[in-house]
């Protein structure tokens, strides 16, 4: 049962609609890739050739139910369709509130013909259900699945030397992104110096992976005589840190300074 929802924030419920029961969410289907083998009952499959399966769209049909005056049905009808019609839009569903669902909705027009007082909007999603916070955010705990949810809270990390985080990752391959917060000193950020950020599979790994320096690169004259400027991120995606399928990864940061996570998990519906 889908239950009462969100749009953009604004719950359908205090529009005066109720949730039909008719009401689904389904799942994304996978792409699978197969080639079968002449002469053979075995098939060539490059499903994850990339690494992770991929999917296509997910859909969830949602039909909203009202009472209302023959004069005021039109307005509530444009209402609806004022919020998502053809729109990219936040779903969070009341009963799943740790999570949101990006998705684009359609309304039949047909349908409210035939049924009145009801809107049916078909919406076609990500294939994935994302949680509310990348970890930099307050989570309440009740917004975390208590089944399989991660309670994530990445606070900024003083960083003298060397520091390990733990990412839980989800289904999604979500980059991982690494903030530096300004320490309010005056010299800020050409005193950082050199920070290094490698990723391992063990808090206690001998072997770290992808050792890449994320602080401020000085203004610099190449041997051309080509003067390059001072190149500096605050806040940086690191492609190479990609964190999927339900894995735990540890990341080290090297250097002085104060560091921030954020990663926001994507699971499969």
């Amino acid at each position: 049962m889908v239950g009462n929802f969100s749009i953009n924030g604004t719950s359908v419920r205090s529009l005066g609609f109720y949730v039909s029961p008719e009401s689904c969410i389904s799942s994304a289907e996978p792409n699978i890739q197969q080639t079968e083998i002449p002469n053979s009952s075995d098939v060539f499959d490059t499903t994850e050739y990339g690494g992770f399966v991929t999917y296509g769209r997910g859909e969830i049909v949602t039909i909203i139910e009202g009472i209302f005056s023959k004069d005021l049905w039109p307005h509530k009808q444009s209402e609806i369709a004022r919020l998502c019609n053809g729109k990219l839009c936040k779903l969070i569903f009341d009963n799943d509130p740790g999570y949101y669902y990006i998705a684009r909705g359609k309304i039949d027009p047909t349908f409210s013909k035939l049924h009145v007082g009801s809107i049916k909007i078909t919406w076609k999603c990500d294939p994935y259900k994302y949680e509310l916070t990348d970890g930099t955010d307050e989570q309440e705990w009740d917004t975390v699945d208590l089944i399989d949810g991660v309670f994530r809270e990445y606070e900024p990390t003083v960083v003298s030397g060397s520091e390990i985080f733990e990412i839980v990752a989800r289904d999604k391959p979500v980059a991982l992104e690494i903030e530096i917060i300004d320490d309010g000193s005056e010299d800020w950020p050409t005193s950082l110096g050199d920070i290094y950020v490698s990723h391992a599979e063990s808090a206690d790994a001998t072997k770290w992976y992808d050792r890449t320096n994320i602080g401020p690169v000085p203004e610099y004259t190449d041997d051309s005589g080509v003067i390059h400027v001072s190149v500096f991120r605050p806040r940086v995606t690191l492609p190479e840190f990609l964190f999927g399928a339900g894995t735990t990864h540890y990341v080290k940061v090297e250097g002085n300074c104060t560091v921030q996570m954020h990663y926001r998990g994507g699971v499969l519906y």
